[in-house]
């Protein structure tokens, strides 16, 4: 399938309006492909016969549509296991120290996907943090601005291929079950998690302050302009002295040049805290 110059710039706006991710010039042939599906389902010829049905109706469904066919939505249990290792042991205990007090923990996994990193945390707290934290108030919140993998992740149903991906056969055993061709996971688990459709780049984002915050392999896809606004946004939902998790490839100096975070490292883990 051929992609005119003219279609691929409207699809790469129309992207980069909806969540922020840029297309460069040498990623017509991923644009073909992840749509093929869906010119498939809405039984269409070419990408230009879908733009010609999509433009009268700007905010249609089809252009939400495009924007999931187009996100890269790679996850798994425990992504890499020395962020998890950091998380248990140097950044929740210092946000305990920190809000004994208070007794209370947010936390808040800004871009969740189908669901595998929230989880993972919520097993982490459960095994690691029950007693400590067994008269505290926890908030999970989990977020997607995809509306179709949001339901999908608040299900808790995965494959034998996402089972498979990082997470440990005890843990397994412990909070999965097995349904049909798919594995549910333990209701404890999904009560512990809120998940919402929440778009970063949205205008306005009233949210309460967040003690930790994993926004990992999310600015990296996007310019200049989105990711300073929800650095913006980070910043002022993030409570003094919590903690903001980003990407292995992700780092402050490109990310933040205003330096309005310092960074912390734990091991190979880099964070923000508020300056």
């Amino acid at each position: 399938m051929s992609l005119s110059p003219h279609s691929f710039d409207y699809i790469r706006s129309l992207l980069h309006e909806r969540t922020g991710n840029m297309l460069d010039d040498s990623k017509e042939y991923l644009v073909v492909q992840r749509l093929d599906a869906l010119l498939r389902r809405e039984a269409l010829e070419s990408i230009d016969e879908l733009i010609t049905r999509i433009r009268p109706t700007p905010g249609c469904r089809l252009h939400d549509a495009i924007a999931e066919s187009l996100v890269t939505h790679e996850t798994s249990f425990f992504r890499d296991p020395h962020y998890f290792e950091q998380i248990r042991e140097n950044v929740i205990p210092r946000i305990v120290e920190l809000r004994r007090d208070q007794r209370s923990l947010r936390i808040w996994c800004a871009a969740c996907s189908s669901g595998q990193e929230p989880f993972s945390i919520a097993m982490l707290l459960r095994e690691y943090f029950a007693l400590s934290l067994r008269d505290w108030k926890i908030q999970l919140l989990a977020s997607d601005f995809s509306r179709p993998i949001i339901c999908r992740a608040r299900s808790g149903r995965f494959t034998d291929i996402e089972i498979d991906r990082g997470l440990p056969a005890p843990l397994k055993h412990q909070y999965f079950t097995r349904d049909a061709s798919h594995w549910q996971i333990d209701a404890r688990l999904r009560e512990m998690v809120e998940f919402r459709e929440i778009n970063l780049i949205q205008p306005s984002l009233e949210l309460p302050r967040m003690d930790l915050i994993l926004l990992r392999n999310v600015l990296i896809y996007m310019d200049e302009e989105p990711r300073h606004k929800i650095l913006r946004t980070i910043r002022r939902l993030l409570h003094p002295g919590g903690y903001v998790v980003l990407g292995g490839p992700e780092t402050t100096h490109k990310l933040d040049p205003s330096g309005s975070f310092r960074r912390v490292e734990f091991g190979r883990m880099s964070c923000l805290q508020i300056e």
